[in-house]
């Protein structure tokens, strides 16, 4: 015996209530002649239970092919992103903190989401789109640090396609903390940028002082160096790129 769906919806059916299926086989099979359904009433349930059965199966198979696996949807922006087919030149740039923010934002690692890590605790913002290279590693044991210039401000989690101009050396606490410098290729008010050196003086010092002045009242000690040209920079994204690859054993 078929069974035929009568409903197109999109959730699946209570198959343990009236479902279109038992409807549509109540109203024409069970009308028959009685040679053709169980007689006793322990027969009418198996015959039931075995309907109930192989429509939920049905439906089972049904809706499965709809919901992808939970693995499936788990997307994590430091492991699943690519750097970039044109790495160290052109590179892959996930937004973590919009420029001119005060909320620091960062990679959770075990999720792949971004955790909110605290509230600057003065009143300057960051002074360009701050976030990490994908399929990096470094010294700190974190991805590789980036600044994105660009005319305005962009959503967190968003991939921006940058050019590395160099690299701006840094020790927070104890530990290296490099920054890597980069313009945003598709905007026409930066993409004319090939090297730090090339920038207005004033970029860079604002970057400057703003790292060296946003943990002040967390009395907390940072220090900047001068920032290195772009051939610094992209041999620090090779480093970190190769060490990535070499402490999870990724080709």
């Amino acid at each position: 015996m078929s069974v035929e769906f009568l409903s197109d919806s999109d959730s699946p059916p209570n198959f343990r209530k009236s479902t279109p299926a038992l409807t549509h086989y109540r109203s024409t099979q069970c009308v028959s002649s009685t040679s053709s359904s169980p007689s006793s009433p322990s027969s009418r349930s198996n015959f039931m239970s075995s309907l109930l059965k192989k429509v939920e199966l049905q439906n089972q198979s049904r809706y499965s092919k709809k919901l992808p696996k939970r693995t499936m949807m788990i997307h994590h922006p430091w492991h699943n992103v690519s750097i970039g087919p044109s790495s160290p030149d052109v590179i892959n740039a996930v937004v973590e903190i919009s420029m001119d923010s005060r909320v620091k934002t960062e990679l959770d690692k075990p999720t792949g989401l971004l955790k909110v890590d605290r509230i600057l605790h003065s009143s300057i913002i960051y002074p360009a789109n701050y976030g990490f290279i994908p399929e990096t590693l470094a010294e700190d044991g974190d991805p590789l640090d980036i600044l994105v210039l660009c005319q305005l401000s962009v959503p967190p989690l968003c991939l921006m396609k940058a050019r590395p101009i160099g690299v701006m050396p840094m020790i927070d606490g104890n530990d290296p903390d490099d920054k890597i410098i980069a313009v945003c290729v598709n905007d026409p008010e930066y993409n004319i940028y090939y090297d730090v050196s090339e920038l207005p003086p004033h970029k860079m010092a604002k970057i400057n002082q703003f790292f060296n002045d946003y943990k002040t009242l967390e009395r907390k000690k940072v220090k900047t160096f001068k920032s290195m040209g772009s051939g610094h920079a992209k041999r620090i994204i090779q480093r970190s790129y190769s060490a990535y690859h070499e402490h999870y054993r990724l080709d």
